[in-house]
This record gives structure tokens, C-alpha cells and sequence, in this order.
């Protein structure tokens, strides 16, 4: 295997280097020797890549191997992307024809190769690896094509049509800058444009949603789609009222949790999902709201609070225990007041009692002047302890 790897290399370095190679216009048969050279080789690493691979048990010795030969062929195509581009400038009129031929079919035959590499050993392909550049100018030729034919789904979109240019962005990124684009992103790219192909061959009622769903269960975890979604969904429900807003967001998580989602897909590895990014926000922006209404409702972390906004002071007794133990504060003048309407008034303000987190006036003042036997016994029996504890505090 070492020594056909060295072969190919020796041949695309020796044969195809514009500054090496010997091309007159006579010299022609160059066109069909180097290609064939370089197909013989290919097919040799071919059959020694399938024994090697049937030998090896170890899943980790075959990733190695597999991305040892694939890296290597990957590396060649950049090399010959430069060759390429010097032979544009190198080589006469005629000569240039003739290593565009050479090249052109050197190229076609490594890129085969290299099919034959991902899907033959799919498991053990490195997807991150570079695509060959000949396959990036073809996709940018075929991604702009089927692009301009989506253009359709924007009137089934409407006023949310900015959704499909922020899905087609990195595609159209593509298109217009080239540059490097690793398997996994290409095979991305290539769902993405089948699945809007199929909305929009059977558009849905609400192709808004359908697409939302789509890109929900590719993992499209792209940062422009995801900051997109939460713009529309702040845009969308501000003037609806706290509860309207709860009830929507609890809506979306359980419409998202029954998409379908692809395991294997994912826009960008290593990322967070997108459903699990707009569920967090989701769940994030529900427990904000909730607090609201808590706040709205008077309570902060659960505890009534009073009207300047304070926590009230949870007293360990009932309603009618605190009729009785106010009372007692008021005969034996422990609170000022100018009546006992006032002291009420002021307790329900900053007090509250087990299992009544908000007092009304009315019960504690029907309570005031109406006292139980047994809520005086428990005052009673609060003073004992309250004069034992007392007692400590003499030295």
C-alpha cells in the first residue's frame, strides 16, 4: 500500500507539475499515458485497501487507515488545484488544451476514488476532511440553479420569506465565495436543498411552520437561525399579555418535541442541537414570564410580599391564633395605634400566617373581635415558652 501511495504521489508531483512537465504540440499521447498511469495506480490502492480492511478487526486501526488513504488523495487534489492554476499561465494556446485534458481526467479519476472511499467505507470516513475543489465548482454551478428554482416558496412564506434566505445563507455563502467546504457540510448542503425541494412540490397550509419543523429535524443549529427564531417570537407575541405569551411558548415546546429529528445530521458538530437551543431559550423565557406573574400576583421566590414591595413576615400561626396574639399586643400597649382598625390594617400589610400568604382585613378583624378559647390557649401557651426563652437571656 506504502509503495502505491508513493507512486500516485510521485505521478501527480512529476507528471502534472506545470514546471516539469514536457508538452509540445506534437506530443499529444501524454493525453491518454498519464491518465492511465494514474487509473492503474488508483485501482491498485483500490483492491490493497479492500484487504487491508477485511484484515483489520480493530474499528480504530480502520478509521486510521481509511483516513490515511483518503487524507492522502485529498492532499493530491490541492496539490493539483495549484497545478491548475500555474498551468493557465505556463503553457502555450495549444499545450494549455492539451494538460487541460490530462488534468481534467487525472481529476475525474481521483475524485471516483475518493466516492469510492466514502461510500465503501462509510463508517470509517472522515467527513471533516476537504472536499475536491472540482466538486465545490460544480456544486456552486447546481446549489445556485436549484436555489433560484425555490424561489416559489417565498410566496407560500410570505411575510416570513427571510426565513428561507437565513437557511440558504451558508449554501449561498458557497455560491459566491468558494473556499473550503469539508463532506459533512456538502452532504448537508445537499438535505437541505432536497428537503425544501419537497415542500415546496407539496406545499403545506403553513409552510412557515413546515419549514420550521424541516430545519428542526436536519439539526440546523445554525447561530443565524437560531438568534432569527427568537427575534420573530419577541416581535411576534409583545403585546400579548403574560399568560398569552406562557401559553405560547409551552405551545412551541411541545410542537418541537414532536418533530421527528434525524440522529446523524447536524449542521455544525460540536454545537448544541437547535432543538435543544430553542427549547432552553423556550424554557428560559417561560420561567421569566412565570415570574412575572408571580411578581404581578405579589410573591417573590414564593413568598407574599407587600405593597412597597417588601417581603412580608411569615408568622408560625394560624389566622385566628394572630387575632388573639394582636390582641394582647394591644392591652398591654405593646403596639402603638391610634385604633385597633389601624393595627389591624398594618398587620395585614407586612404579616402573613400558615396557609394564608395574604391576609384580608376583613377576616383578621372579624377574627380581632371575635376570639376562639382555642387560639387564646395557644397565645398562652406561646407566651410560656416565649417567657422561658426569655429567661436565657439573663447572665
Amino acid at each position: 500500500m506504502h509503495a502505491a501511495l508513493s507512486e500516485l504521489d510521485n505521478l501527480i508531483r512529476r507528471k502534472l507539475d506545470p514546471n516539469q512537465i514536457e508538452l509540445s504540440e506534437g506530443i499529444t499521447n501524454l493525453k491518454t499515458e498519464i491518465p492511465q498511469h494514474v487509473r492503474s495506480t488508483l485501482e491498485s490502492i483500490r483492491k490493497f485497501s479492500l484487504d487491508a480492511v477485511d484484515q483489520l478487526v480493530d474499528k480504530d486501526a480502520t478509521y486510521r487507515f481509511v483516513t490515511h488513504v483518503a487524507t492522502n488523495c485529498v492532499h493530491h487534489f490541492q496539490i493539483l488545484e495549484i497545478y491548475s492554476k500555474l498551468g493557465e499561465k505556463v503553457f502555450t494556446h495549444k499545450a494549455k488544451t492539451v494538460y487541460r485534458a490530462i488534468h481534467s481526467s487525472v481529476c475525474k479519476d481521483l475524485d471516483g476514488f475518493i466516492s469510492f472511499l466514502q461510500f465503501q467505507f462509510r463508517p470509517y470516513f472522515d467527513l471533516d476532511l476537504p472536499v475536491p475543489y472540482t466538486r465545490v465548482e460544480k456544486a456552486q454551478v447546481s446549489f445556485k440553479n436549484r436555489i433560484e428554482a425555490l424561489n416559489p416558496l417565498r410566496e407560500f412564506l410570505g411575510e416570513f420569506e427571510q426565513l428561507l434566505d437565513v437557511c440558504l445563507m451558508p449554501i449561498q455563502t458557497l455560491i459566491t465565495r468558494g473556499g473550503t467546504v469539508t463532506f459533512r457540510q456538502m452532504e448537508y448542503h445537499l438535505v437541505l436543498l432536497d428537503r425544501l425541494e419537497k415542500l415546496l412540490e407539496n406545499p403545506p397550509v403553513d409552510t412557515n411552520l413546515a419549514l420550521h419543523q424541516t430545519l428542526v429535524s436536519i439539526n440546523y443549529n445554525n447561530q443565524d437561525y437560531i438568534q432569527y427564531c427568537i427575534r420573530q417570537l419577541h416581535s411576534k407575541y409583545a403585546d400579548l399579555t403574560l399568560l398569552q405569551q406562557l401559553e405560547k411558548y409551552n405551545w412551541y415546546i411541545k410542537a418541537q418535541r414532536q418533530v421527528e429529528k434525524d440522529p446523524v445530521l447536524v449542521f455544525q458538530p460540536g454545537n448544541a442541537s437547535a432543538f435543544d437551543q430553542l427549547n432552553n431559550y423556550l424554557i428560559h423565557e417561560i420561567e421569566y414570564i412565570q415570574t412575572l406573574i408571580k411578581l404581578d400576583a405579589g410573591y417573590i421566590d414564593g413568598v407574599k410580599v407587600s405593597e412597597n414591595g417588601h417581603h412580608k413576615l411569615r408568622l408560625n400561626m394560624s389566622v385566628d391564633v394572630a387575632a388573639a396574639w394582636l390582641n394582647c399586643l394591644w392591652d398591654t400597649h405593646t403596639i402603638l395605634a391610634q385604633s385597633k382598625e389601624e393595627a389591624i390594617e398594618a398587620f395585614v400589610k407586612v404579616c402573613s400566617t400558615v396557609g394564608t400568604d395574604n391576609v384580608s382585613f376583613k377576616s383578621l378583624r372579624s377574627k380581632f373581635f371575635s376570639l376562639s378559647q382555642n387560639s387564646v390557649s395557644q397565645v398562652m401557651d406561646l407566651l410560656h415558652k416565649q417567657r422561658e426563652a426569655s429567661r436565657t437571656y439573663m447572665k
